[in-house]
């Protein structure tokens, strides 16, 4: 008699724990706004941040209004800037640029418990970034443009 009250008192509280869980609400969401530093590129068994003989350097940037601004640098050349929008289904992230070409491929979205590095992956390539503000110079160099009116106003617009 003992055995079948410790089993039944067993049971219940499985039960009882297990409703529990269900019950609470589960985050799946994952916040990755912010801007990123390209600061590892894996493929299949290359560990490199390059292009061939050339080296990449790369900032991300994903906005709370789900756009993006992407500033690249291969080799020593200036950085130029790609921009678009982007999306996060559960943990699955794409994107469609500015002129409606989608991205290459799609990402498996991982973030470190810190929220400092964001790990992408997709098509046998995983791209490591780390938390860090866009340098002045990536986004200076040409992406600015004052304009003035007709009524003596001047603007500032971003081209970029």
């Amino acid at each position: 008699m003992a055995i079948m009250k410790k089993i039944l008192f067993l049971s219940l509280l499985g039960t009882l724990l297990f409703s529990c869980g269900k019950e609470q609400p589960i985050d799946a969401t994952v916040d990755i706004t912010g801007s990123w530093h390209l600061t590892e590129l894996i493929e299949i068994d290359t560990r490199s941040v390059t292009i061939g003989q050339e080296i990449v350097d790369i900032y991300l940037d994903l906005a709370k209004d789900n756009t993006f601004r992407l500033y690249q640098m291969v080799g020593t050349g200036n950085y130029r800037c790609f921009k678009g929008t982007w999306s996060l289904n559960e943990n699955t992230l794409s994107g469609i640029y500015s002129d409606e070409t989608p991205w290459g491929t799609q990402y498996e979205v991982e973030l470190n418990e810190t929220s400092t590095e964001l790990t992408l992956t997709g098509k046998g390539e995983k791209y490591v970034y780390s938390k860090e503000q866009i340098p002045e110079n990536a986004i200076d160099r040409f992406f600015y443009k004052i304009i003035e009116s007709k009524y003596n106003n001047k603007f500032i617009i971003n081209l970029c």
